[in-house]
């Protein structure tokens, strides 16, 4: 759903009950992998020239296990209540949308950017190691061996 600022005012505030599709995610949104279904229901009113949005968020997600980096799905449902300023300079707490012209879609994939976990995983414990590298628990590392010795002490004077 696309809309201008100016279609809303204080006395016609503009309800929203919407679904979107995401294909692809952008690969700097990581741990976010993709989105399979999003839904945002609530209302955008004028507050003192300022618009500002009470809704409800749901997303299914596909993130990357923070341990095992397994794809892994979380569902993401949170109330949210923010402001959609025109600039940096006005006064709110939200997001900046300079155009008169704004994307519900827009909105919904910034609140699923700011929302969902940056560390998520469903592992219990850590993995135990892979192809080149080997996982130690604090205090049962063993003997490692000193790295520093194979170097040559003539090579630093």
């Amino acid at each position: 759903m696309i809309f201008h600022r100016n279609d809303i005012t204080p006395n016609r505030p503009l309800p929203f009950d919407e679904t979107f599709v995401f294909p692809t995610v952008d690969e700097k949104a990581y741990p976010l992998l993709g989105i399979k279904s999003c839904a945002l229901k609530g209302e955008i009113s004028k507050i003192d020239g300022i618009l500002h949005v009470v809704a409800h968020l749901e997303a299914r997600l596909s993130l990357s296990d923070a341990r095992s980096l397994k794809k892994v799905d979380y569902t993401l449902s949170k109330d949210v209540d923010f402001d959609l300023l025109a600039s940096e300079e006005e006064d709110g707490d939200g997001y900046v949308f300079e155009e008169n012209k704004i994307d519900l879609r827009d909105v919904a994939y910034c609140l699923i950017l700011t929302h969902m976990p940056k560390a998520y995983s469903k592992e219990k414990a850590l993995p135990s190691g892979g192809e080149g590298y080997a996982v130690f628990v604090e205090g049962e590392e063993g003997s490692l061996g000193n790295a520093f010795s194979a170097l040559n002490p003539d090579d630093f004077d």
